[in-house]
């Protein structure tokens, strides 16, 4: 991703931006996320075991398909949002795709990915969160184009107990896939901020990944966005 400071020349801009877009067009995720790979690009949906919740799940390749990340949420009556985020990366000295799992109320896990007769298998492994602990394992087994289904166990002394099950289904229409195009910083301060930010909007005249997205920034602290290409 390229950097540069906004200033008065709006060409340089523009030149930047123009050179950046065929380097994120023609990226392709790496081979060895072939099994993950029907997930990116969608959002999922289920709805929990007490039909009061529903979690989905949002894929996107990060770094030209060197890793990917899946945003989550739990929505729910009665409380606010839960959120996480989960990275898989492929390690390449133990040659397998591993995850980094984080939560927003501070909880985090780590553990391996495995393919068993079609189904991603996610071994047993270990939830650290507010001073405790919980061992799990989970396997999502795809159905057809459109869904998979999700079955977590938990481990109880030594026996594995049931956990949930999710079905979860692939959302149409959903904004899914982002690729960040350039950043713009304006250190001056919020208000010069968000002019250049509308300002450097209009100078990037189509998005990479097809006809069927739209720009949008993000705001990066007090110092500047990130003009990026939505997919819906």
């Amino acid at each position: 991703m390229n950097h540069y400071i906004l200033g008065s020349k709006d060409m340089q801009r523009l030149i930047w931006a123009l050179l950046l877009l065929p380097l994120q067009a023609g990226a392709e995720p790496m081979a060895e996320y072939q099994p993950l790979a029907f997930l990116s690009g969608h959002c999922w949906k289920g709805t929990l075991p007490d039909g009061k919740q529903t979690d989905e799940h949002c894929f996107a390749w990060v770094y030209d398909g060197k890793f990917l990340r899946d945003r989550h949420t739990v929505h729910g009556e009665g409380h606010p949002d839960y959120l996480g985020e989960s990275i898989y990366l492929w390690n390449s000295t133990t040659q397998q795709i591993e995850y980094l799992y984080i939560e927003d109320q501070g909880g985090f896990s780590r553990g391996g990915v495995a393919i068993e007769q079609g189904a991603l298998v996610f071994p047993p492994t270990v939830f650290i969160g507010h001073g405790q602990s919980q061992t799990y394992r989970s396997r999502w087994l795809p159905v057809g184009d459109n869904a998979y289904d999700v079955v977590t166990e938990f481990k109880s002394k030594d026996n594995w107990v049931p956990g949930f099950k999710v079905h979860m289904e692939k959302v149409t229409g959903a904004r899914h896939s982002s690729t960040i195009l350039c950043t713009v910083f304006a250190p001056q301060g919020p208000e010069s901020r968000r002019r250049a930010c509308l300002r450097a909007a209009p100078l990037i005249e189509r998005c990479p990944i097809g006809d069927r997205c739209h720009l949008d920034f993000t705001f990066l602290g007090n110092h500047g966005c990130a003009l990026q290409s939505v997919s819906t």
